[in-house]
């Protein structure tokens, strides 16, 4: 994966394509680390895409999970001020125009973020969104969740 800190000045990366790769597809395919409360945080910043064609299905035998322009799977990652002004983005699941998979850290109380980010492009596949292709957090925080919805209908 990808540890560290990115920021593209708002320049703009344009025609961006990648193999295929089984889990994680993008510029950056995997960001960040979280093992037990070991957590490693990436932060990418001011990036610019335009005309991505990140394929995820290009190979009809095999499925393709975690595609995004931008990341692939983003764990315990923010991201800020990041644009995928065209093009498309498919794959099997966790398809995101931006994001395929965006994860929280494991300790669950350290929340990432994307703020003041977009994207134009087509999105296509069994799990997708047009900016994220799905979520995932903590543990902790899903079971706290749900035992403060199963209170508050008591």
């Amino acid at each position: 994966p990808f540890l560290g800190n990115y920021n593209g000045q708002n320049y703009v990366i344009s025609n961006l394509t990648t193999p295929l790769i089984k889990t994680g597809m993008g510029l950056f395919g995997v960001t960040g680390k979280a093992q037990g409360n070991a957590v490693t945080p990436v932060r990418l910043i001011n990036i610019k895409l335009e005309n991505v064609n990140i394929d995820g299905a290009a190979d009809p035998k095999e499925s393709y999970d975690q595609v995004g322009a931008l990341v692939g799977e983003a764990i315990a990652t923010d991201i800020s001020n990041c644009h995928v002004l065209s093009g498309k983005v498919t794959g099997w699941g966790d398809v995101g125009g931006l994001v395929g998979r965006f994860k929280s850290s494991q300790p669950a109380e350290t929340p990432y973020h994307i703020t003041g980010c977009s994207s134009a492009a087509a999105v296509s596949g069994r799990i997708a969104g047009g900016l994220v292709g799905s979520f995932a957090f903590g543990e902790k925080r899903l079971v706290e969740k749900k035992a403060e919805r199963q209170e508050s209908h008591a």
